[in-house]
């Protein structure tokens, strides 16, 4: 294990970037919707929710994410995997 502790697998890193700001409001016929301006079908993976996009680094020997821990943030990918397994402890 790291010199960092246990760090929960939803926690964004140092590298792991937000997507550039390409939003866009679109009116749909359910009301305003918000989309990339790039948007494709992993954007939207369940439902046809958007999830907010977010780079990643490279995984340990253990398959969890390395670098820096940025505590006050969750990486949105992960974050859905966890809900989707039934993982989350909330």
């Amino acid at each position: 294990m790291s010199d960092q502790g246990l760090v929960p697998f939803i926690t964004q890193r140092e590298g792991e970037e937000a997507a550039p700001d390409n939003l866009l409001i679109h009116q749909h016929a359910a009301g305003p919707r918000l989309y990339y301006g790039d948007e494709d079908p992993r954007d939207r993976p369940l439902r046809g929710i958007l999830w907010a996009r977010c780079g990643f680094n490279p995984v340990d020997e253990r398959q969890m994410p390395t670098g820096v821990p940025l505590w006050k943030l969750m990486h949105p990918y992960r974050q859905m995997l966890t809900m989707q397994a039934l993982h989350c402890q909330v």
